[in-house]
């Protein structure tokens, strides 16, 4: 994975892995290298199949319920993580100008509700999709 990250721009030592499920808190990651990384799966070859992978906001996986009705439905897609207190969606969203932007929210240690800290993120999105 280290070679994989350097192609990215990705500095070896900038991120720890703890462990492959994502369940522990010792994993530590920027927003930054989740956009080196999602950037750099764009642009590869095999960009269709990774972006397959992805659910779409208001149509299925972790986002079928979310953003429907609005901009963003159809037009994000985005990986969903949560973990006591932290909350994350990363993806790619079409703008209606017809860009592909890249994003990533991570919340650590959130005071709202996951429900209103997802609201949020939600409506970032909305407001990117609608731009």
């Amino acid at each position: 994975m280290d070679s994989l990250f350097v192609q990215f721009g990705i500095e070896p030592g900038s991120w720890i892995y703890s462990d492959g499920s994502g369940l522990t808190r010792y994993n530590y990651i920027s927003p930054q290298i989740l956009i080196n990384i999602l950037e750099g799966m764009y642009r590869s070859d095999m960009r269709d199949m990774w972006l397959e992978t992805f659910p779409i906001a208001g149509v299925d996986g972790s986002l079928r319920n979310r953003m429907k009705g609005t901009p963003a439905e159809g037009r994000a897609r985005g990986k969903t993580g949560t973990i006591a207190n932290s909350r994350g969606l990363s993806g790619y969203v079409k703008t209606q100008s017809g860009e592909n932007v890249v994003y990533s929210f991570l919340v650590n240690g959130h005071v709202l509700s996951s429900t209103d800290t997802d609201r949020i993120t939600d409506g970032i999105l909305e407001l990117l999709s609608a731009y």
